[in-house]
């Protein structure tokens, strides 16, 4: 039951068959699956392109994955705040794996980029990946992948833009792409749904292992003060099993 209710409305083109052998901690996470496997898709992604993921939350993960089963990416950096998060991402298909202050350091390194200081903004590099994917929507993590990608490169928004300073997207020519939720259709897929296709990577992939915390509706206040630590904590998602009264 989404929505925070134990029931919903929704259209029938909404609604899709959980397989069998899905369970409902796995099925829990499609969504989430689907808006991924949506940004990894509309980021088109060239042949052996080198791809930053900033964020290793649950849309960060499922981003990687997506990257890595349904794109012909070639290096795939993935920062990450947490231990298990890094875990969870190199198994995902990360190539290398980045704490935030070591970012530019760690891909100027991997794409023998040259770093430059200005006298008044963030320092930036000269190269950089070919593609990089905000998938926590802070400030820090966006303005990271201004810094971090290459002239004339793409930067992917996929979790919700916080104010920022677009200098960088100017007079480097970045081009900026919006991914929100997921689409009936993937033109990159061959016309197939973005639900379909996470299905798939549900059922076939080490999504099993992500840590879920469900908790029942009446205790949403620990669920959301969970949710706000969940990365420290270890936890993948934070969702309501609204069947629960424990």
């Amino acid at each position: 039951g989404g929505g925070w209710g134990a029931q919903l409305s929704a259209h029938r083109s909404q609604l899709h068959p959980v397989p069998d052998g899905l369970g409902d901690e796995q099925a829990v996470l499609v969504e989430p699956l689907a808006c991924a496997v949506h940004t990894a898709l509309r980021s088109l992604v060239a042949r052996g392109a080198h791809v930053l993921v900033s964020g290793a939350g649950a849309v960060g993960l499922f981003t990687t994955l997506a990257l890595r089963e349904l794109t012909s990416a070639g290096d795939i950096t993935v920062v990450a705040k947490h231990g298990l998060q890094a875990e969870l991402a190199r198994s995902f298909g990360a190539t290398e794996v980045l704490p935030p202050a070591q970012v530019l350091r760690g891909v100027r390194r991997a794409t023998r980029a040259l770093s430059v200081t200005p006298d008044f903004s963030r320092p930036f590099l000269l190269g950089g990946v070919d593609v990089a994917i905000d998938a926590v929507g802070s400030r820090e993590s966006l303005e990271t992948c201004l810094h971090a990608t290459r002239a004339g490169g793409r930067v992917v928004l996929s979790g919700m833009p916080a104010a920022v300073d677009l200098s960088a997207a100017w007079f480097r020519e970045l081009e900026l792409l919006g991914a929100y939720a997921s689409a009936a259709r993937e033109p990159a897929a061959d016309g197939r749904p973005a639900f379909d296709l996470a299905l798939e990577l549900a059922g076939s992939s080490g999504v099993a292992a992500l840590p879920v915390a469900p908790y029942p509706l009446h205790r949403w206040r620990e669920a959301l003060d969970h949710a706000h630590s969940a990365g420290r904590l270890g936890t993948a998602k934070v969702v309501f099993d609204p069947r629960s009264t424990r």
